[in-house]
């Protein structure tokens, strides 16, 4: 092994932090391997510790040496079903959680062993290695996700193998991979139609030659949406997606050999989506229905992101990976809030402002009480003609409808350094893997609400002032670095490992004219175990410090969510089957609530964080899969995966926290299913392919609390059935085509934001791919 001077690399590391100009920020670097993205000398592959086991409709890897990467979904297991909704893909991964909200996963909600799942906040989400969230430490809430088809591979990482990723270390992260530079000329089409006219137009071309390489792909998704808003309008949406790749690479027989991979992407989206639910009556009779006041409910966001890596082989056994990023997403939601209240006209900044509006949920939840605005709503009454003396309704004049138009603008840049360094001492092997990361991220906000009139069943205007209820600016500096030792000896692997991370954040109020900054750093250790007791039976055993940062602009009394992770386990596998079953339990000292519009939360306390004290989230997880070879070059993969959640408050929680609030000793966290499971099953040939999927979720709790589930609100518990299959007419020309919901199963996925939502119904779809 050479020595390499580390000048060089640091020299390049601080002056491409200073070009980035703003107090940027380090975080852990997310690489599984260096280069694993893409490399001529297929570094990652020749020293990759990943095993590779076929799964019914997937193909996982399992990293059963150092609990990195509890699954990888390769390209395969992504194209069996060609799903476009990432809920979808993960029900085949015990562990991970999910709240559907619009049908589509357009902006997901992903939990991981027991954090909440609104809008994935509490999970470490990364393309090709690199943070892709909006914001993700000044406001970590994922209201952008890449197109799953878009991916080649996705990796899931839970436990101890959390600690290079952050800055959430309470539940797991999820890496995807977009398209590597092919090796040798290529060019794919993929056409997909469906129900809804739905359609979709995947192109893709590349090609390398010794020293370079490059890559265009481009993606447009668009449908009609299956959901009906009353007197007609479009409840669909239309999404493109543009990446370019370009690599440069030295001769691979050289001394030393350097990489340089350029990826340049652009994204936008309009999609009529709405936070307006519908009361359990009016779901009952349709569930697929939508108010009319939400017709205009609209949102449009385009995202563009730059990512330079550079990849230094100083042999097989030291080698550095140095990225360079930013991503700039602008977006405007416009969508109903509320109707009109009392003391509308406070002053912005009283602590009163924003809070005496009448709330579409109250609405929804006892439309009993409040049938002149549900008719408003359903535009069947105008505005101003509804009998305000309803018995207990204290509204006067309140019958107009707030329009808020929310308008945010993000930056994430940053700078990040990782590297691997093989040793072998005497019997004992070693692989040290560091990273360090510096990052900054901010959010600029400027959300106003409108009045507006329901008049023959159309949003009219009544010529009121704008009423601005958020004008605020959000940073965050971060810096993190990691060290991660796998230690070999004979049947035994040890991972020690600890992450620190320093994060300063700040806020500017523009209607309040305050400021705010604070500093926090905080050490994570962690520690792995696995033992090879006989040959395919390992066990294992992990402990790991769970860490989820406070957000810009809290009360000084918000301390970050802090838990000690524990996990245990044992698998075994054998040439055509595996089992592997895993306990988990993590004790929270303090599990933070960030409320959010999303979660049903007021406009007035939207992104605001709580204390809620003590948790105690324990689970167990299963996975048993087989890989029958059958006559006449047929193959039979069975996959079943199953999760079990208990997870309980241990304390009262006091605070107006939408999901967590008012919860007693004892009480069941909301929207944490107790059981979970998916089950798979599949027909495969050289020439043709067929699956079958059925996915189970218990029913959820709306709200904390414990005893029977007959008299509380919750979701409905469901089983829901897809089906793919494909056959390749050529070398060149593959059809398929697909059923999701195939026994059209109708139920409840959600009681938020504002009401009943469904999940999605039964729909077909045909495609046709042509690669060339």
């Amino acid at each position: 092994m050479r020595p390499i001077s580390p000048k060089p690399i640091a020299s390049l590391f601080l002056g491409l932090a200073i070009l980035l100009q703003d107090p940027l920020a380090l975080a852990d670097e997310e690489e599984t391997e260096i280069g694993d993205e893409q490399s001529n000398t297929e570094v990652s592959e020749e020293n990759s510790d990943i095993e590779t086991m076929e799964v019914t409709a997937t193909v996982q890897e399992r990293v059963t040496v150092d609990f990195k990467a509890g699954f990888k979904l390769d390209k395969a297991a992504l194209e069996t079903f060609e799903y476009n909704d990432i809920h979808r893909i993960l029900a085949a991964v015990p562990g991970v959680y999910f709240r559907e909200e619009d049908g589509f996963g357009l902006r997901p909600n992903i939990g991981m062993r027991g954090v909440s799942s609104d809008r994935s906040k509490k999970v470490v989400l990364m393309e090709d290695s690199v943070l892709l969230g909006p914001a993700p430490y000044s406001a970590p809430a994922a209201y952008y996700f890449p197109l799953s088809t878009r991916m080649e591979s996705i990796e899931i990482f839970k436990g101890p193998a959390i600690i290079p990723y952050g800055p959430n270390t309470l539940g797991g992260a999820i890496n995807m991979f977009t398209a590597q530079i092919p090796q040798e000329r290529v060019m794919k089409i993929d056409l997909e139609l469906g129900q809804d006219t739905f359609g979709k137009l995947h192109a893709l071309a590349g090609q390398s030659g010794l020293q370079w390489g490059w890559l265009a792909e481009a993606v447009h998704i668009e449908t009609d949406g299956f959901k009906k808003i009353d007197g007609g309008g479009d409840s669909g949406f239309s999404r493109n997606d543009v990446m370019l790749k370009g690599r440069w690479n030295s001769d691979p027989g050289g001394e030393f050999y350097h990489q340089v991979d350029l990826k340049l992407g652009y994204g936008d989206e309009t999609s009529h989506e709405t936070y307006l639910g519908l009361s359990m009556d009016d779901f009952l009779e349709k569930p697929f229905r939508r108010y009319r006041a939400s017709y205009d409910d609209t949102m449009r966001w385009k995202r563009t992101q730059v990512q330079i890596d550079y990849t230094l082989e100083v042999d097989e056994s030291m080698q550095f990976k140095l990225t360079v990023y930013r991503h700039d997403f602008n977006r405007t939601w416009r969508k109903l809030n509320a109707f009109w209240g009392p003391n509308r006209m406070l002053v912005p900044g009283d602590a009163n402002y924003g809070t005496r509006s009448l709330q579409l949920s109250q609405i929804l939840s006892r439309p009993d009480d409040y049938p002149g605005y549900m008719d408003v709503l359903r535009g069947d009454t105008d505005t101003g003609n509804i009998d305000l003396a309803t018995p207990g309704n204290p509204w006067e004049n309140s019958d107009l409808l707030l329009m808020g138009t929310n308008k945010r603008n993000f930056l994430s840049q940053g700078v990040q350094l990782a590297g691997h360094v093989q040793l072998l001492l005497g019997e004992v092997e070693q692989d040290i893997r560091f990273g360090l990361r510096y990052h900054y991220d901010t959010v600029t906000r400027n959300q106003i609400e409108t009045p507006y009139a329901m008049q023959s069943g159309e949003l009219q205007s009544v010529n009121m002032e704008d009423h601005p209820y958020t004008q605020n600016t959000d940073q965050a500096d971060a810096l993190a670095l990691y060290l991660y030792d796998e230690i070999r000896w004979k049947r035994l692997t040890v991972n020690p490992g600890f992450r620190v991370e320093w994060i300063r954040n700040s806020r500017v109020d523009r209607l309040a004219e305050t400021f705010g900054k604070t500093d926090n750093i905080i050490a994570l250790p962690g520690l792995g175990i696995n033992y090879e007791i006989i040959d395919h039976l390992n066990l294992k055993l992990g402990v790991h410090q769970g860490f989820s940062p406070v957000s810009p602009g809290q009360s000084e009394g918000t301390s970050p969510g802090k838990s000690m992770q524990y996990e245990a386990g044992a698998s075994y596998e054998h040439t055509w089957f595996r089992i592997e079953a895993t306990g988990f339990f993590n004790d929270y000292s303090n599990l933070v609530g960030q409320s959010g519009m999303s979660g049903g939360a007021t406009a007035a306390n939207a992104d605001l964080q709580f204390n809620t004290g003590s948790a105690n989230i324990g689970g167990l997880e299963l996975l048993g899969t087989i890989h029958a070879d059958l006559p006449f070059s047929l193959t039979m993969p069975f996959n079943v995966a199953y999760t079990f959640t208990d997870a309980r408050f241990v304390e009262p929680t006091e605070n107006a926290d939408p999901l967590y609030g008012g919860a007693e000793e004892g009480d069941y966290i909301p929207y944490l299913p107790v059981h979970q499971a998916q089950v798979s099953v599949g027909l495969s040939h050289p020439d043709f392919n067929l699956t079958i999927a059925g996915k189970y979720q218990s029913a959820m709790r709306d709200e904390p609390g414990q005893g029977p589930l007959d008299n509380v609100l919750t979701t409905d518990a469901h089983f829901v059935v897809d089906l793919a299959g494909s056959y390749r007419l050529t070398e060149s020309l593959a059809i398929y085509g697909k059923i999701d919901n195939v026994t059209r199963e109708k139920y409840i996925v959600s009681h938020r934001p504002y009401g009943t939502r469904p999940g999605k119904p039964m729909r077909m779809f045909a495609g046709l791919k042509v690669e060339m």
